[in-house]
């Protein structure tokens, strides 16, 4: 392969890294607006918030599939990027916990709706 394909094929995925990156951080801040909101019963942000949440997850997908292709024609790439992936991983799992938090109030408050 030449170098200048090489080179490119490692800065696109370098770049498919750092944008999941950003939009993990992105998505724990719909996260934490969901949480908010769902305390304060505020029916506009949780809409917002569960509108953003959908998109980002849809993206981080997107993103996701890119990181696969490319990793596959950048291996050295992808090893040196291993580091920043596990950051990946590891914010995309609080941003699972929060998520299963914001479920775990959704269904209390639905019960205490039932009640009363």
């Amino acid at each position: 392969m030449k170098p200048s394909l090489q080179a490119e094929l490692d800065h696109a995925l370098t770049a498919a890294v750092e944008e999941m990156r950003l939009a993990v951080g992105q998505l724990m801040d719909a996260l934490t607006s969901e949480r908010s909101a769902l305390e304060t019963a505020d029916v506009d942000t949780l809409n917002r918030a569960g509108a953003s949440k959908h998109e980002l997850m849809l993206r981080l997908e997107q993103l996701d599939s890119e990181r696969v292709q490319l990793s596959q024609g950048a291996p050295e790439a992808s090893r040196t990027l291993a580091p920043k992936w596990q950051e990946v991983l590891q914010s995309l799992r609080a941003c699972q916990q929060l998520n299963q938090r914001n479920g775990h109030l959704v269904g209390q408050r639905l019960q205490q709706v039932r009640k009363a």
